[in-house]
């Protein structure tokens, strides 16, 4: 009973492993449209209800709501040692809003503890480099710790928290300047490497575009292309793309942060663009996740002209409040779309990994018992195999070659010729 039990988990285990594996496309693509609707907060001053909403949103990526509450306590616990925490100074309440928390830890949510969980990983890898040389097992955890936890981690971490982590580094650097010059020096410096990755990555997939399906290559830089085409130039590079886009975002929100309606065009400008890139080339392998990023730019779209009625072009702020309705409900609606979208394709996975599992299963066993069977019979007619048949047949001639019948037989025969 136990050992059912036992057998059942595992298989459970199997099968849930396997279909969450094939789901990290569909969460990428959930989580990265949460991040858009999120983000709109900062193009215009939507009404308070919207505003609420998309920061929500934003909470529910980045689990700021729990990191909040920590960070919150500790600073009970620095007043109460008598450490007092300087204020920020800001120029208006929006730039305010665009900041956030300076703290660069604190605003990230949960990603600085994923963040720790990856440098953990890349020490370990260092100490297995010190001993790969000396012993074959440690030099194989260290290749598989290295392509695996090492570069396809900290690529997927880049494009998850690049929106993000661009917006915190260049909105203290732009609004809050030198007052504070370690702090600057740290945003300024990370803003210039966020800016220069895109490129980097554009670079990378040009110039290995005719080895992207190589098995080492593939092993470690996977996750800037995985289920994208390859075959053709425009199509692999989707993610400089994606990342460039959302760079033009964060620029267009920190640096013309005072015009309002121009902001809205020129993010009308990038969905428009990037809707045009989806729709004509198609760069995903599934054609679902093509349909499903032209339906989330086309509400995208809608709300950007949305946008207009919430800038200075309306000033009442009745309608402005109903129509903060009204985006909060196209974000909801994508959000449930991108959610079923997700749960369909787990479903669908997961049926697959129980069929994979059962045809394997009835393989094994119908292996099992043929081998069964066959033991059995050997152990049972003292039969070995072909060879054994042979050779006991041969005995058996030979045992009736030399039997007494055998030899009067054969001497009434000699008698018979010998007369005639």
């Amino acid at each position: 009973m136990v050992s059912t039990a036992t057998g059942t988990l595992i298989a459970c285990s199997i099968i849930i492993a396997l279909s969450l594996t094939a789901l990290r496309k569909s969460i990428w693509q959930f989580v990265n449209m949460i991040q858009i609707i999120a983000y709109i907060r900062f193009f215009v001053e939507w009404s308070a209800n919207a505003a609420f909403a998309f920061e929500c949103m934003d909470s529910s990526v980045t689990g700021s709501i729990q990191t909040d509450f920590l960070w919150a306590a500790y600073d009970l616990v620095v007043d109460g040692l008598g450490f007092k925490l300087d204020e920020e100074k800001y120029e208006s309440k929006w730039i305010k809003y665009l900041v956030g928390d300076p703290n660069l830890l604190r605003s990230l949510g949960v990603y600085p503890i994923i963040i720790l969980l990856v440098l953990i990983a890349m020490i370990y890898c260092s100490i297995l480099a010190l001993g790969r040389n000396s012993n074959l097992s440690i030099r194989k955890q260290y290749i598989k710790v290295k392509r695996q936890l090492y570069w396809n981690s900290v690529l997927r971490l880049y494009l998850e928290i690049d929106l993000k982590l661009t917006h915190q580094a260049l909105a203290v650097a732009w609004f809050l300047g030198a007052s504070n010059v370690l702090r600057f020096s740290l945003s300024a410096a990370l803003s210039i490497v966020l800016i220069i990755g895109p490129f980097l990555v554009l670079r990378f997939l040009i110039k290995e575009k005719d080895n992207l399906q190589d098995r080492e290559v593939k092993a470690t830089y996977s996750t800037l292309y995985d289920s994208i085409k390859t075959e053709s130039g425009i199509e692999s590079v989707y993610s400089f793309v994606f990342l460039a886009r959302r760079l033009a975002f964060v620029l267009t929100v920190v640096c013309v942060y005072r015009y309002d309606f121009f902001k809205v065009m020129l993010f009308l400008w990038l969905e428009g663009f990037y809707m045009i890139y989806v729709g004509w080339y198609g760069p995903h392998v599934e054609s679902q996740f093509n349909l499903t990023e032209k339906i989330n730019e086309s509400f995208m779209l809608l709300v950007g002209y949305i946008m207009f009625l919430n800038t200075d072009y309306l000033g009442n702020q009745m309608i402005r409040y109903y129509l903060g309705w009204c985006a909060i409900f196209i974000g909801i609606a994508l959000y449930v779309l991108n959610f079923l979208v997700l749960l369909g394709t787990f479903l669908v996975e997961l049926h697959h990994a129980y069929r994979m599992y059962t045809i394997r299963r009835k393989f094994i066993l119908a292996y099992g018992r043929k081998e069964m069977i066959s033991e059995n019979y050997f152990k049972s007619s003292r039969d070995t195999g072909p060879r054994a048949r042979h050779s006991l047949s041969s005995r058996a001639s030979s045992r009736d070659d030399f039997s007494p019948s055998k030899k009067r037989r054969s001497s009434k025969l000699s008698r018979k010729s010998s007369l005639v």
